[in-house]
């Protein structure tokens, strides 16, 4: 028997999926969007919950099948390919290195197109670039 595929999920992984991919991957871990933190720290905790850490596991293998899925391939793997697959998230505690850059950028694209931030998020950046000439210097 061979060793089971190993994956790794990066932060950056789970920031790149689109809604329908953060939704397929919610439910088939069996989470809702605002219960994500706590299952991740349930997983990390050697006192968390361990229904939730069991969650956090399949959401782990469930973005990973989503990642795959991208990329097209034929066969593509199934649900239950991808729970046979060993997942690992980031290493614990390390800090997202574009989360400020990520801040960042969204409130200066809300500044530049006038849009609520999370609006401002799905406009592509070529555009907002050309509202912020647009609007010339502040």
């Amino acid at each position: 028997m061979s060793a089971p595929r190993r994956v790794l999920v990066a932060y950056d992984d789970v920031r790149s999926l689109a809604g329908y991919e953060l939704y397929r991957a919610l439910r088939r871990a069996g989470l809702r969007r605002g219960q994500l933190v706590e299952a991740t720290a349930a997983l990390e905790s050697d006192d968390g919950d361990p229904d939730l850490a069991y969650r956090a596991i399949l959401f782990l293998q469930a973005v990973a099948l989503e990642l795959e899925l991208r990329e097209a391939p034929d066969p593509a793997p199934t649900w239950d390919d991808a729970q046979g697959w060993d997942v690992r998230a980031g290493s614990p505690g390390e800090a997202d290195p574009l989360a400020d850059d990520e801040r960042a950028y969204r409130v200066a694209a809300s500044i530049a197109t006038g849009l609520p931030a999370d609006d401002a998020m799905r406009v592509p950046i070529a555009d907002v670039e050309a509202f912020a000439r647009a609007r010339g210097p502040g």
